[in-house]
């Protein structure tokens, strides 16, 4: 058994957060609060450095403690998107944990300022630049953001 990470992602549309992805059917509706749709999430599959650059948890994920992170976990955004937070919701919320956000241009200023450095995660060649590339050409980086959590 191990840890997951479930990496959703958000655009800013007027004056608030929309989800971005292919919404489909959820098979189990109806039954324990589930969403009538799911969203999908952006695949990393288990980068576990990664996860301890997202989450500053990495003595958690059994990584280079030297790594970098980009911050605490700061929970859900207040103004999380209905169909994330469904989401986040899902199953009564068991078993998730290190809720946390950062917009686009916060993960690119992190990666820039980490570039080269012998702190840089090898994350980056993976998980990192998977978001990056999922959200580049979806707008302007300070209006895209990912909203994220671990599950077990």
């Amino acid at each position: 058994m191990g840890t997951d990470i479930r990496i959703y992602a958000e655009h800013f549309d007027d004056d608030r957060w929309v989800a971005i992805g292919e919404k489909s059917k959820n098979p189990v509706f109806g039954f324990d609060d589930e969403p009538e749709f799911e969203i999908e999430p952006i695949e990393v599959g288990r980068d576990y450095p990664l996860f301890a650059m997202l989450s500053s948890h990495a003595e958690r994920f059994k990584v280079d403690l030297n790594a970098a992170s980009i911050s605490e976990p700061r929970g859900l955004p207040v103004d999380i998107s209905e169909s994330v937070l469904a989401m986040a919701e899902q199953g009564g919320g068991w078993g998730k944990f290190f809720f946390g956000w950062f917009t686009l241009q916060e993960l690119l200023d992190f990666r820039s300022k980490h570039a080269g450095s012998n702190r840089q995660p090898t994350a980056w060649s993976f998980g990192l630049d998977a978001i990056v590339k999922s959200l580049e050409d979806s707008g302007r980086p300070e209006n895209l953001r990912i909203v994220f959590w671990f599950d077990s």
